[in-house]
């Protein structure tokens, strides 16, 4: 369920990285309408993250390390990257061709479900 649910976030970044490069672009230049929005964000789905990743270290499936830091270390391997290569970077025609190559990488879908699958083999017990 934990890597499935992951998934799911990743498709949803994926589908809406536009949207997302936007919203974190006007936050970060102080839009007040951009920290009302990304404040008012549900913790729904940080929870039940939280939640799959106790419920697997209950099991046995994971090594047993602060849920958080679990969850943060699979996101940052894969969602944060697939933010940077379709968000803030994507129209960035000062990078070298080289650097463009390598954003297509990393914000590949295909790309982020095979470093998901590493990230939880990682923390597997």
């Amino acid at each position: 369920r934990l890597e499935k649910s992951f998934s799911i976030l990743l498709e949803l970044f994926a589908q809406n990285a536009n949207f997302v490069r936007h919203i974190l672009a006007d936050a970060i230049a102080g839009e007040a309408a951009a920290h009302q929005f990304l404040l008012s964000l549900s913790e729904r789905h940080p929870k039940l993250i939280l939640e799959l990743v106790r419920q697997a270290q209950q099991e046995g499936s994971l090594i047993d390390e602060p849920p958080l830091h679990l969850m943060l270390f699979v996101m940052s391997a894969v969602q944060t990257v697939v933010i940077a290569g379709n968000g803030p970077l994507q129209n960035a025609n000062w990078l070298p061709p080289q650097a463009h190559a390598l954003l297509q990488i990393v914000s590949a879908p295909e790309a982020a479900r095979k470093r998901l699958q590493w990230a939880l083999k990682g923390i597997k017990k």
